[in-house]
């Protein structure tokens, strides 16, 4: 009990020495949330998709013209993609790089040509896309429409093929040319709609937690490295003149360094949800995640500094240890714009598995339950590393 008491009694001293430290506060709550702001204010308020597709014909032929039109008539105004056409691939490319396009959609010479030979196994001449390095995901909807189309032409083809092979008695020629005609009725083969989830979801909500977690490793970080500082400086022997142990100072160390982890991310969840307006969804559920990442962020501070030998080295391999976590965990990303191998690599990091918790509560109203697979994946994180730093940093404390 007296242990337990000294523990307290050095956490409220660290805690309220920190909140003191203009720093402390600087890197936990102030540049958060101008990073937040700053980062949720260029996507306007809402993370929204929409593209202008330059729809250029080089064939010229009958077929090639009812494709163009099928993709034009089938896709409804109120759609994310907008469309116009164009028949001179040099004049494309200009308006491509001008920004007034954001993708090209080509039909080559020859395509019109390619269809009939598609039942005598000849292939397809594809459809070519031109896209902007720098709008992706106008290229890649683009590149699916291309494929979406080829697949759809070469499907009714040997759809009609097919019906004229097996007939019992040849068409007469009405009935092929009525197969015919059907089978060129080409429409956009996938589905656009741009939803709003829930109405209510707030990019600010995303990158408050996400810059919250970031510069939550130097934050509680700090308070880790101070074992480091004190005892340099001689302030652990005059705590240890007193009849306090090392597993006391440790514990009262850790106390000191989570409530000022928890004290920083519910400040920053209550100052985006009234300043801006940010919804996070859930309290219990957004609650058990910022614990649960605190902890884990606790853990991989405690192991840095169990592994580093002097203060530059804890302040060097925390710097890289949070940015490449961050990097990696889609903390400078809108949701679901991370490529699939760092869409997995994020579930290597405590950012990547709390970012995703809080975006399925606060955008898709998920709820306790639904976080707790990633909590329990945090929590597991923050044992793990804590058992790898402690022997290190109970050496750090040691008399």
């Amino acid at each position: 009990m007296r242990s337990l008491s000294a523990a307290l009694l050095i956490a409220r001293n660290d805690f309220r020495r920190r909140l003191r430290d203009r720093s402390a506060i600087l890197m936990g709550l102030v540049t958060p949330l101008v990073m937040a702001a700053l980062i949720g204010s260029a996507f306007g308020g809402g993370i929204r998709f929409s593209a202008t597709v330059l729809l250029v014909d080089l064939d010229g032929s009958d077929i090639s013209r009812g494709v163009l039109d099928g993709i034009a008539a089938g896709t409804p105004d109120t759609a994310p993609l907008h469309y116009r056409r164009g028949t001179d691939l040099v004049a494309a490319r200009g308006d491509l790089e001008a920004g007034r396009v954001d993708s090209v959609l080509v039909v080559p010479a020859g395509f019109g040509a390619s269809v009939p030979g598609l039942a005598a196994g000849t292939p397809l001449v594809p459809l070519h896309v031109v896209v902007d390095a720098d709008k992706r995901l106008a290229g890649d909807v683009t590149r699916a429409i291309a494929e979406g189309i080829g697949s759809r032409i070469t499907t009714s083809v040997l759809a009609v093929s097919t019906a004229l092979a097996v007939s019992a008695s040849p068409p007469d020629a009405a009935a092929v040319q009525a197969m015919v005609s059907e089978a060129q009725k080409v429409t956009v083969p996938i589905a656009m709609q741009q939803v709003d989830v829930q109405g209510r979801y707030s990019p600010v909500a995303y990158f408050g937690a996400s810059m919250g977690i970031l510069f939550l490793f130097f934050t509680v970080g700090a308070g880790a490295r101070s074992l480091i500082t004190e005892r340099k400086e001689g302030t652990l022997d005059r705590v240890r003149a007193a009849p306090v142990t090392d597993t006391a100072v440790m514990l009262g160390k850790t106390i000191g360094v989570l409530a000022l982890g928890l004290a920083s991310l519910v400040t920053i969840w209550l100052a985006t949800s009234l300043a801006f307006g940010a919804r996070w969804g859930s309290p219990a559920a957004v609650l058990a995640v910022i614990v649960a990442v605190v902890l884990a962020v606790a853990g991989i501070s405690t192991m840095v500094t169990g592994l580093a030998r002097t203060d530059a080295q804890v302040d060097g391999y925390s710097s890289i240890v949070a940015f490449v976590l961050a990097l990696l965990g889609g903390s400078f990303m809108q949701p679901g714009s991370l490529p699939g191998v760092l869409q997995t690599m994020a579930l290597l990091t405590p950012n990547g598995w709390a970012l995703r918790a809080l975006t399925r509560v606060g955008a898709a109203e998920g709820t306790l339950v639904d976080v707790l697979p990633a909590v329990g994946v945090l929590l597991l994180m923050a044992v793990v590393t804590t058992a790898a730093g402690i022997g290190g940093l109970r050496a750090k404390v040691a008399r």
